[in-house]
């Protein structure tokens, strides 16, 4: 019962937080609800780090948690890249005890990051595809389930948007290069899952 009120606080405070910006009708303080958001998710930490929900859990408000600095700063770049990577600040005393879900959580920060960088959309899709790759690689190697889950299944994601959107090129010479690298991606998450070396969360 704890976990489920741990949760429900966590994301029914960050829509809260939305909709207060929302009706703030000001830009002048994104900044309070933003800090607000902060706090929220540090709280939020200590109850997870108390009760060891699992690993999803501190995932999935991560993940929510950028979602809301994001619809807050909407279309503020530069303050949506500070606050990330100060909520991202917030996960690095636990990934000593608890690698593998802060190190997903981490993960989806430093996407949100590469996110809001301004790299054009086709430069992008493929710094996306290259950066699930290498993170599900890692959470292969190292026997980290949920770095590896997450981001073989974004992997795959932004592998089958990479063949769609290649397909309708005439040049087939990019279309070959993402199915090699879906290859070879694939055969390295496999072959590091049967070896890794066991770190584990």
């Amino acid at each position: 019962m704890k976990k489920f009120i741990l949760y429900a606080v966590a994301i029914l405070g960050s829509i809260g937080l939305i909709y207060g910006e929302e009706m703030s009708g000001t830009d002048d303080k994104d900044w309070a609800f933003a800090v607000s958001t902060l706090l929220l998710f540090a709280l939020f930490l200590q109850g997870w780090k108390r009760w060891n929900p699992g690993g999803g859990g501190i995932i999935a408000v991560t993940a929510f948690m950028l979602f809301t600095v994001g619809s807050i700063f909407l279309l503020d770049e530069v303050s949506v890249l500070i606050y990330s990577f100060l909520l991202g600040l917030l996960l690095l005393p636990f990934c000593r005890r608890y690698r593998d879900a802060a190190a997903t959580s981490l993960a989806f920060v430093v996407a949100q990051l590469v996110l809001y960088t301004g790299i054009g959309n086709d430069i992008m899709v493929w710094v996306l595809f290259a950066m699930n790759g290498f993170f599900a690689l890692g959470g292969a190697y190292f026997g980290m389930i949920w770095l590896r889950r997450c981001f073989t299944v974004l992997f795959s994601m932004s592998a089958l948007l990479l063949v769609f959107i290649n397909s309708f090129n005439e040049g087939k010479l990019l279309l070959i290069l993402v199915v090699a690298a879906i290859v070879l991606v694939s055969v390295g998450i496999y072959k590091f899952s049967r070896s890794a070396v066991g770190l584990k969360e």
